[in-house]
């Protein structure tokens, strides 16, 4: 009994010698292998521990390469995206113009513009506004006041946005926008 827990105890301790050896076998007279795996072998460390340059570099491609394919889908639904807020502004624009309307019986004149929908005109009997809650409203995302005319004798109104160009015609973004 003795003699079978000896080779188990010799047994172990030769497995845990193997399992802790070094995988590279150095002669104690070639120095210079040794001083030069024991550099190469930080240097491998090193490596492993951080990103390189390079490395860094290919991310960074890939990020611009993917800015450079989104940026201009992006940009096109912000033009759009403005487009539509002054359609659902004019929407609210005519909505107060027909409100007036009805209180005064006509539509807000040249003169008395579209402030009349916040602030009574002078000699505006029946208003009960204001119809429009304040006067940021009344200019497009442009930053271009809402142009409007009406028609005294068909008794219509149009309310006019000229797009980002803020000129007469255009297309997508400097496209005119009208309600009525």
């Amino acid at each position: 009994m003795t003699q079978s827990i000896n080779t188990r105890r010799t047994r172990n301790s030769e497995f845990r010698a193997k399992k802790w050896e070094p995988v590279f076998r150095i002669n104690r007279h070639d120095t210079i292998k040794s001083r030069s795996l024991s550099v190469s072998n930080k240097t491998l460390k090193d490596r492993e521990a951080g990103v390189s340059l390079f490395e860094l570099l290919v991310v960074l491609t890939i990020m611009a390469l993917i800015a450079t394919l989104i940026a201009p889908r992006v940009v096109g639904y912000l033009g759009r995206a403005k487009s539509d807020v002054a359609r659902s502004q004019m929407a609210n624009l005519a909505t107060s113009m027909e409100l007036f309307y009805l209180d005064l019986g006509r539509y807000p004149t040249a003169e008395e513009g579209l402030l009349a929908l916040i602030e009574a005109p002078a000699d505006a009997i029946g208003w009960r506004g204001p119809y429009f809650k304040d006067a940021a409203g009344l200019t497009d995302p442009w930053g271009a006041p809402y142009q409007f005319s009406t028609d005294p004798t068909t008794e219509t109104f149009e309310i006019l946005s000229f797009g980002r160009d803020g000129e007469e015609g255009g297309e997508n973004e400097d496209a005119d926008l009208r309600a009525n």
